[in-house]
C-alpha cells in the first residue's frame, strides 16, 4: 500500500488523479484542501483534510510522517512565491518522503512563457533540497587549508585514563591530537568514503567576523527546524566553529601524544567511514 497525500486534489485536475487511485484499490489517499472538508467534492475511499497554514514547518512535518509521496495541485496564482510548495517541500524532506511531485501539470517546466516562470523556480528549489536530503556539502572558510586537529571520542578516553594513571604531574597545556588534517583534507576523504562530489561553499572569514552569512546554503542540525530557527540558532554557531577553525583554535600541540608515543590513534579516515556505515545503517532501520 502507498500513503499519498494529494494537495489541491479538490480541484479539477487533481480529482481525476484521486478518481483513478481510488479505482485502483490498495493504497491510503489523503486530499488536503484548504476548503471546509464538507464542501470538497472528492470520491469515496479518498480521506478530506482541511490544511489552511502552510507556515507552521513542524505540524506539516507531524502530518507526513509515514507518508510516500506527495503531489500537487497548487494553482500559481494563490501561492505568490511559490511559499506554500517551497513550504512543502522542505517539509517532505524531514519527513523523509520519497516522492514529490510539483505542480507542474501542463508544458515543459523550462520555457520562454512568462506565467510558467514559477515551474523553473520550483524545479530549482526541489534539485537544491535534493541536495540537502543528500548531504554532500561542506563549508570551506576561504582557501580550506587551515590547520586542524581531530581525534575520535574513544581515544580522548584512552589518554584522560593514561593520564590518571600516570604519576608524572600534568602540564597546563594538553593537546591531543588524532590526525593533523585540513577542510580540504577532510572533504576529500568524504568524497572517497561516500561516493558523492560534495558541493563546496566557501565564505569568507571577513564575512563572519561581520556576521554575515554569504553562502548560498544554511546547514542545519535537524530538518525539523523551520528556516527561521536555523537563520538564528544554526548558522551562528556554524559561524563561529567555521571562523573558529580559520583562527587555529583547533590547531593543537600533540603534548599528550608526546607523553604516550604508543597510543595509535583512530585516523580521520577511519573516523569518517564508521559514520558513513553508522548512518547507512540508521537509513536501512
Amino acid at each position: 500500500m502507498v500513503n499519498v497525500v494529494i494537495v489541491g486534489g479538490a480541484g479539477s485536475v487533481g480529482h481525476n488523479v484521486v478518481e483513478e487511485l481510488v479505482s485502483r484499490g490498495g493504497h491510503d489517499i489523503a486530499v488536503w484542501t484548504r476548503k471546509n472538508p464538507s464542501e470538497a467534492v472528492v470520491p469515496p475511499g479518498a480521506r478530506v483534510v482541511q490544511v489552511t497554514d502552510y507556515t507552521d514547518h513542524a505540524a506539516l512535518v507531524s502530518m507526513l510522517q509515514g507518508v510516500n509521496a506527495v503531489l500537487a495541485f497548487i494553482n500559481p496564482m494563490t501561492d505568490p512565491g511559490n511559499r506554500t510548495q517551497k513550504a512543502l517541500i522542505d517539509a517532505c524532506i524531514a519527513a523523509k518522503v520519497r516522492r514529490y511531485a510539483p505542480s507542474e501539470w501542463a508544458g515543459k517546466t523550462k520555457s520562454s512563457i512568462k506565467m510558467y516562470a514559477h515551474k523553473a523556480e520550483v524545479l530549482d528549489y526541489l534539485e537544491e533540497g535534493q541536495q540537502k536530503k543528500e548531504g554532500a556539502r561542506a563549508v570551506i572558510v576561504e582557501d580550506g587549508q587551515a590547520p586542524m586537529s581531530l581525534t575520535a571520542a574513544s581515544d580522548v578516553g584512552v589518554v584522560v585514563a593514561h593520564a590518571i594513571e600516570s604519576n608524572e604531574p600534568w602540564s597546563l597545556q594538553g593537546g591531543i591530537v588524532g590526525e593533523k588534517t585540513n577542510m580540504l583534507k577532510v572533504v576529500e576523504t568524504a568524497e572517497k568514503i561516500t561516493g558523492k562530489k560534495f558541493e563546496l561553499h566557501y565564505v569568507k572569514a571577513t564575512d563572519l567576523r561581520a556576521g554575515e552569512w554569504k553562502a548560498k546554503w544554511q546547514p542545519t542540525f535537524d530538518e525539523t527546524l523551520p528556516p527561521e530557527k536555523v537563520k538564528e540558532m544554526v548558522v551562528p554557531f556554524v559561524s563561529g566553529w567555521a571562523l573558529g577553525i580559520w583562527d587555529g583554535l583547533i590547531d593543537l600541540e600533540p603534548d599528550w601524544n608526546r607523553r604516550f608515543p604508543n597510543i595509535k590513534f583512530v585516523s580521520v579516515e577511519e573516523m569518517l567511514r564508521g559514520a558513513w556505515e553508522r548512518a547507512k545503517a540508521a537509513n536501512k532501520a
